[in-house]
């Protein structure tokens, strides 16, 4: 497995330094140790709650809770790479093809997995499942939790920023949404090749228009882990979010016995990243 021995330069905006400068509240920025001790109490809460059959849970912090694991740091040459440690987790989501155009102008239903029978194919003009793979990975950088994720087709046909916008796996705006314009899409048309394309070349038509609109801080970066192109949610707003978040009366309430509930933590990240990408794993 490649690893990416260096944390990702999410510096490059000076537009970003300026924003973080604005506000936030130092007490959210967390080493790594409170990070992992933090993931592993949201998923002890979560497996306890799950087990008690906590009513309600489509509408509680529960409802982005599934599927998560614990993925441990990688080990080379004798050093942890704290980077590559975090929570994972990989689901189905089922999307409306009429919404996507395919890589090669041919809509989305033309990608999958060939099947026999009339009944096959009219499924496939109507929908598919399309496999998010999300992760919750330690910046040190920021000294905060961040988001990174990536999609493909069934036929292992990787999604662009446009695609994900289309199908509303990514939201078109949140509680991270910023006046600056992330993606944008150039004059030119022609056929996208990689997820890099994406954030750049004009698929006309499109149904939504990122340009002049809030959106959610997007990047594209090499994965800490995996060293593939993945999406994160650029963390320059996730300390000031995070606090508004936490100074309000949690959903994920404390145990009566304690003063802090380690678990609250992530379920505000993990609620937060919700108003920005699609986080329910069925």
């Amino acid at each position: 497995m490649s690893i990416v021995m260096s944390e990702v330069n999410m510096t490059t905006s000076g537009w970003c330094a300026t924003r973080c400068a604005d506000g936030g509240s130092e007490s959210v920025r967390i080493r790594y140790e409170e990070f992992e001790e933090y993931c592993q109490a949201y998923l002890k809460r979560r497996d306890e709650d799950m087990v008690e059959g906590e009513a309600g849970r489509d509408l509680s912090w529960l409802a982005y809770s599934g599927g998560w694991r614990w993925t441990g740091a990688v080990m080379a040459n004798g050093t942890r790479y704290d980077c590559t440690a975090g929570m994972e987790r990989r689901f189905g989501v089922v999307v409306d093809t009429k919404r996507l155009m395919g890589m090669d102008g041919a809509t989305l239903a033309d990608s999958v997995v060939e099947d026999d029978g009339d009944e096959a194919l009219d499924r496939a003009d109507c929908s598919q499942t399309v496999v998010l793979h999300q992760s919750i990975l330690y910046s040190a950088t920021w000294k905060v939790p961040v988001l990174w994720f990536s999609a493909h087709t069934r036929a292992g046909e990787p999604l662009g920023a446009s695609d994900l916008l289309n199908l509303r796996i990514i939201h078109h705006s949140g509680s991270l949404d910023s006046s600056h314009p992330f993606l944008h899409h150039d004059t030119h048309s022609r056929p996208r090749t990689n997820m890099h394309d994406s954030l750049t070349i004009h698929d006309p038509p499109a149904p939504i228009s990122l340009d002049h609109s809030p959106f959610p801080p997007l990047s594209i970066s090499d994965h800490p882990r995996t060293s593939l192109p993945s999406f994160f949610l650029h963390p320059c707003n996730t300390h000031t979010a995070l606090h508004l978040l936490l100074s309000t009366p949690p959903s994920c309430q404390p145990d009566p016995s304690t003063s802090q509930c380690p678990s609250r933590y992530m379920c505000a990240f993990v609620s937060l990243c919700a108003s920005a990408v699609e986080m329910r794993a069925s």
